[in-house]
């Protein structure tokens, strides 16, 4: 897991030195407790001038003292609306971090990756800053207004990426952005655990009576119910959840999830993919009632969506990635279980998968890099 934060906007088309000085604890206890009594609704807006000098004062988070960075709070609210007879979904993030060392600093660079359908037909905005200590003041240094910049990873994928300036040991970084894109009966996941400590992570979703969806969870702990978010954020509970028939928006369905103190997660080395092992919540469509019809009303009319998009049509088109070497392989050779073993042993024996994901292999070895 990289310290950049890349947000792959896959919902838009079916798819963010410490200085060594000695405190008294007991100073630290207080000043932490004043920190949470004004910030319990602080990922609703933008954080008042105490909160951050607070933060700022803070030498280490209890939660992990010898973290690069803490995350102090962040907040996901999805909605899906109606606009001009069409279904659209809007994502708002709002994420407040505190950097204690360089190697964190990445933190700062926001990359954003979308498909070129979903970036053609989207609105998006981002605005941040970086905040530090100067003289006993607060100094706000902000992302440039025209700071985004456009580039094409492939003839199907662009990228939007900025950088919030001002960022060093001990500052807090805080940023916001806004996405709206057509709704391709997709929901975006809740990243609830990363690399970097959690001391507080929401989520909240809006959506209209024509959508059944069924929330999956990967976690040791159960939500409690709570009958409003106030109530659920102030509680000691590590978990809470509210669901109502009042949204954002007239007729629409809401639920909302906390999640709090979540520990930071590192690669282990006989692990190979951690991502089975991160606290995560996605959201599986059931079904959606529209104008045009009845998304997923069988499993049937799924499969045959799914194999006709434009997925199925990239892993169907022909590519030459190998083909030398896999023609060699398998040359004479006319059994179909005979030549996927050969395929097997030559990638097993020639391919490490440095990254931990199938898109990303390297040569073992000097020599040819596969697919990065």
């Amino acid at each position: 897991m990289q310290d950049t934060i890349v947000f792959l906007v896959a919902e838009s088309n079916a798819f963010i030195s410490l200085r060594k000085k000695t405190y008294h604890m007991r100073s630290i206890s207080i000043l932490l407790l004043a920190i949470f009594l004004l910030s319990d609704d602080i990922c609703h807006a933008q954080p008042s001038q105490a909160d951050i000098k607070g933060w700022l004062l803070t030498p280490k988070f209890s939660i992990d003292t010898e973290a690069s960075a803490v995350v102090l709070c962040e907040r996901t609210d999805v909605e899906i609306y109606i606009e001009n007879d069409r279904y659209r979904i809007s994502k708002k993030v709002h994420q407040t971090i505190k950097i204690f060392k360089k190697d964190a600093f990445n933190l700062a660079n926001l990359h954003f990756q979308f498909h070129k359908d979903g970036y053609a037909n989207c609105r998006f905005t981002v605005a941040g800053a970086a905040y530090n200590l100067e003289g006993g003041d607060v100094k706000e240094t902000s992302i440039p207004g025209d700071d985004l910049y456009k580039t094409k990873l492939s003839n199907d994928y662009v990228e939007l990426s900025t950088a919030i300036p001002g960022v060093k040991e001990g500052c807090v970084i805080d940023f916001t952005y806004n996405l709206s894109t057509p709704f391709y009966y997709a929901l975006p996941a809740w990243a609830i655990q990363e690399k970097y400590p959690k001391l507080k992570s929401e989520y909240s979703i809006a959506y209209p009576r024509q959508a059944e969806f069924a929330p999956v969870l990967q976690s040791q702990f159960t939500p409690r119910e709570f009958k409003n978010e106030e109530e659920a954020v102030g509680s000691p509970e590590k978990f809470g959840h509210l669901s109502s028939t009042k949204g954002f928006s007239f007729g629409n369905y809401s639920a909302y999830w906390v999640r709090k103190d979540v520990p930071g997660i590192q690669n282990e080395p006989l692990v190979w993919n951690m991502r089975k092992y991160l606290e995560r919540m996605e959201f599986q469509l059931l079904k959606f009632m529209s104008k045009e019809a009845l998304f997923m009303s069988s499993w049937k009319k799924y499969s045959y969506d799914v194999w006709k998009g434009e997925l199925a049509t990239d892993v169907r088109r022909p590519n030459k990635f190998l083909s030398d070497t896999v023609s060699s392989l398998v040359q004479n050779d006319t059994a179909q279980l005979s030549m996927a073993k050969k395929i097997y042993s030559y990638v097993r024996a020639n391919f490490d998968d440095e990254s931990h994901s199938v898109a990303q292999l390297t040569r073992k070895g000097n020599g040819y890099t596969g697919i990065k």
